[in-house]
């Protein structure tokens, strides 16, 4: 499965998302405006067939800070109406990220979403690093 090709999505209005190259490396890159509000994601929709999955990632997060609203900050994978497993909070290199789900329709769409909820800072998402795994 081709882990290509994801798409922006921004719950705020300055959030910054980009595509970066450097050194032949590829970065999907989230960044929290002016505003101090950033939630914001690249997303992927994919059909996957009944069974188990590990979404994978590399991430760096740098400078993030809590929500005013109080609600869950940091960096995390999941998919579309899912809670994240776990979310960093800012790291100063590459780190694997994971988020496990199920699927129990014989064929379901899912979004798939690599996400940024923090008043400030910024993701980089390593984008040769996204692999999604079907689970024995």
């Amino acid at each position: 499965l081709t882990m290509k090709d994801w798409h922006t999505n921004s719950e705020c209005e300055d959030a910054i998302l980009k595509q970066d190259k450097n050194a032949g490396q590829k970065f999907y890159i989230i960044e929290c405006g002016k505003s101090g509000v950033c939630v914001a994601s690249w997303r992927k929709r994919v059909m996957l067939a009944k069974g188990r999955y590990r979404l994978q990632a590399a991430v760096r997060a740098q400078n993030l800070a809590p929500l005013k609203d109080g609600a869950p900050w940091g960096v995390s994978l999941r998919i579309a109406g899912a809670e994240p497993t776990r979310r960093f909070e800012d790291t100063k290199t590459m780190q694997p990220l994971t988020f496990e789900f199920q699927i129990v329709e014989t064929f379901q769409f899912v979004e798939l979403v690599a996400e940024m909820r923090s008043s400030r800072g910024e993701a980089r998402f390593d984008a040769d690093a996204f692999k999604l795994v079907k689970l024995p």
